[in-house]
């Protein structure tokens, strides 16, 4: 435990401090504020001081009103590592009654700071609402030198973050920067980078609660705006404790950011089915599938014959993700999809025959209101998003009013499940839950649902618990199911076996969530739309968005244009898949379930090209994009071994040199940037450094359509090895075992 923490007080101001960071909070008319938060010595991380704390409560008459602190001074308690501040009888707005505050900073042994808040001496007719703590005003200036980190989608590195976080239009209208988790963001976690340090801010919340990430540039005064708020379960009289929120002032980027997270992340609820190695959580022939391929339409092109010659094409196990099953139209009718258009059943077994296994599409999260059955029944399952009762109203493709659902609802999960029952009765493998993980989950106010109301735990309760009703029901039709779900949310692992991950197309993503989950949970997909093979300024689009998505070790899938139209219009293109799709299968222990590494920068040897990538259906105009030509990935196994994936996405061969850090090169990086003895100790931990010390083994593998080359190239671990990456083509170089690579059993 660290005991180094010093307190000190001078005038206004009390400064909170140990050996790594500290806080320094200022009391002021108006209540607490934080002024200052930095590593020690370092540069504060914030631009102007902000209120340490903001709560709203209610009361059983729906009546809201604020904790008013302005005039209260908190008494200090220290305890070791720990600080306590506790705002005693802080009144209730306009009332005569009041509660107690208490805020506590834990300087615990990973040199973090744990935030919490407590809220105690709660009136018996009151109830905290909402908790917007801890809020900062982050310091940033325009400058590249700056990089915001986001796990919007998979994650996104914002560059000049000022410049390049997206305001106006759409984000406004539908207040994307408020960033709900998950949907808004897919993990609990932020990293400010500056040119020669890092803020780590994230929620260690392994349960989760219902939380808001907002944060929102602001140009005119060089800051973000980082105002986290939390809605919380309406108790009455009832004390509310937080989360902890979590800050650490160290150095690196988005994968020491991940690194940070991961440690904790594989503590919470939603890892605890394992591994996928070790096969208790998504069966092995999922795993082993590189391809799923999009049937979106009805139609040329989506016929079954054509999904049997895409098959015949690629000559690998493929997953359909089917859509347009059922009668009703696109986005219409829900959750009423049946009765299926004609012969569906027979499609599921003739398909599954040749190694194509169906994956419908269903949607447990939104209802059509425009339905005879909504004002009988259904508008009662709603999500009641305030204590007034206001529905989560949405409008889609059809223009048809959709209603966000409660999946505490009793009726509304009745419904659901028996949906998803009658498609594993029709014979298939497979199901795909729609909205789920992409949508911002709500707090539901309404009393007669199988949940506290409120914000809480409750709405990712109600769904771990509904996804494992059909799990477990599901089971007696097909023992080796998976489910997966649109978008990507981590608190969904826990039951979902993967996440279609591309729904962020952004030229500034970074594979953050594979850097903490790919051994733990798969993705599948990159968008890819129809200008980008018919347009010829987007040459290069498809191939490059394939190569991206192999190399960040996610299934192929969500191509707008099928792959049999690839394969007509872009046959190098469709050949270059093929390639991509049996080094998958050849080195699936890696690019399925492997722990990804830091990837290599390759940017001494080799200058980005660019690529123009249409964002969006109906994007002719599209997004210039720069990649490197050669991209990279490093993976590691339970062995030890380790994998360096190399995607040559240019017409020319092209000559490098690839070399993983040694254990003593990695000693003297942390010895120059003043690590701890304590710290330097860990060099031989595999957390730390898995790559063993003395590593000379090497295979270097590439396949050739269906034919596997192997061959050793020139050089070792410890002086890195001569590589050709030809055209078009992958390399893996597998370093430090003697294993037998293939496909698992």
């Amino acid at each position: 435990m660290n005991k180094n923490v010093k307190l000190q007080k001078i005038d206004n101001k009390l400064s909170i401090t140990n050996e790594h960071s500290g806080v320094v909070l200022e009391q002021t008319e108006s209540g607490m504020h934080l002024v200052e938060l930095a590593a020690a010595g370092g540069k504060n991380y914030l631009r102007c001081p902000t209120p340490l704390w903001a709560i709203e409560m209610t009361n059983r008459e729906k009546k809201h009103a604020n904790l008013k602190q302005a005039g209260i001074t908190p008494a200090i308690a220290e305890d070791g590592n720990q600080v306590r501040l506790t705002f005693s009888k802080v009144p209730i707005f306009e009332t005569q009654e009041s509660a107690d505050v208490s805020v506590t900073f834990t300087f615990n042994d990973s040199a973090q700071i744990e935030w919490r808040l407590s809220v105690s001496h709660i009136p018996a007719n009151w109830s905290v609402l909402r908790v917007s703590f801890p809020t900062m005003d982050l310091a940033v200036e325009q400058s590249d030198d700056y990089t915001f980190v986001v796990p919007a989608d998979r994650g996104i590195a914002y560059k000049n973050p000022l410049k390049t976080i997206p305001t106006g239009g759409i984000i406004e209208k539908k207040q994307i920067r408020h960033r709900p988790y998950p949907g808004g963001i897919s993990m609990q976690l932020l990293a400010l980078q500056r040119p020669n340090d890092m803020l780590y801010f994230a929620a260690h919340d392994p349960v989760p609660h219902l939380k808001t990430f907002f944060f929102e540039p602001n140009i005119k005064d060089s800051l973000i705006h980082l105002h986290p708020y939390a809605d919380t379960e309406i108790k009455y009289g009832s004390d509310y404790n937080s989360f902890p929120w979590i800050t650490a002032c160290t150095k690196g980027d988005w994968y020491d950011a991940a690194q940070i997270y991961r440690k904790f992340a594989l503590t919470a609820s939603w890892t605890q089915r394992g591994p996928l190695e070790e096969g208790n959580k998504t069966p092995f022939w999922y795993q082993n599938t590189p391809i799923i391929s999009l049937r979106l339409h009805r139609g040329v092109g989506y016929e079954v014959k054509d999904l049997i010659q895409e098959k015949e094409f690629f000559n690998v196990p493929m997953v359909s993700h089917y859509y347009m099953w059922h009668k009703n139209a696109f986005d219409a009718g829900n959750p009423f999809f049946f009765p299926t258009v004609p012969d569906f059943r027979k499609v599921v077994a003739e398909l599954k025959e040749k190694q194509i296994y169906v994956m419908p599409y269903v949607n447990p999260y939104s209802a059509d209101t425009t339905l005879p059955e909504w004002e009988h029944g259904l508008k009662d399952s709603a999500m009641q998003m305030t204590e007034k009762g206001d529905l989560s109203l949405l409008t889609w493709s059809q223009g048809k009013p959709f209603a966000g659902m409660c999946p505490g609802a009793p009726l509304w999960r009745r419904i659901t499940n028996l949906l998803a029952m009658r498609m594993f009765e029709m014979g298939v493998k497979a199901l795909y839950f729609d909205e789920v993980p992409v949508s911002s989950p709500r707090p539901c106010y309404n009393p007669n649902h199988n949940h506290v109301p409120g914000g809480g735990p409750s709405y990712f309760q109600s769904y771990h618990s509904y996804f494992k009703e059909v799990r477990d029901e599901a089971s007696d039709f097909c023992k080796d199911l998976i489910m997966t779900g649109e978008g990507n949310g981590e608190p969904y692992m826990l039951y979902l076996d993967a996440f279609l991950i591309g729904n962020s197309n952004d030229p500034q993503a970074v594979p953050l969530f594979e850097a903490i989950y790919h051994d733990y949970m798969m993705g599948f997909g990159r968008y890819t739309f129809t200008p980008e093979l018919t347009n010829p300024k987007f040459a290069g689009a498809i191939l490059s968005k394939y190569a991206q998505q192999f190399t960040w070790g996610s299934q192929f899938g969500w191509s707008n244009p099928p792959l049999i139209a690839i394969m007509q219009k872009d046959p190098a293109t469709a050949k270059f898949i093929k390639h991509l799709a049996h080094v998958w299968i050849n080195n699936a222990d890696y690019l399925a379930r492997g722990k990804m590494l830091r990837p290599m920068d390759l940017s001494g040897q080799l200058k980005p090209i660019k690529r123009r990538w249409a964002m969006a259906w109906n994007d002719d105009k599209g997004t210039e994009v720069e990649l490197m030509p050669v991209l990279n990935s490093i993976w590691q196994i339970n062995d030890g071994s380790v994998a360096i994936v190399l995607v040559n996405i240019t017409e020319n061969p092209i000559d490098i040199k690839v070399k993983l850090p040694t254990p003593q090169q990695l000693l003297a990086k942390m010895m120059s940037e003043g690590a701890s003895e304590e710290t330097t100790k860990k060099l031989n931990s595999p957390e730390f450094y898995p790559l063993p010390e003395n590593t000379i083994g090497m295979l270097c593998r590439q396949d050739d359509d269906e034919k596997q080359i192997t061959s050793i190239c020139d050089g070792d671990s410890e002086n890195g090895f001569n590589v050709q990456v030809p055209a078009f083509k992958c390399v893996v170089i597998v370093v430090g075992s003697e294993k037998k690579y293939g496909v698992h059993n």
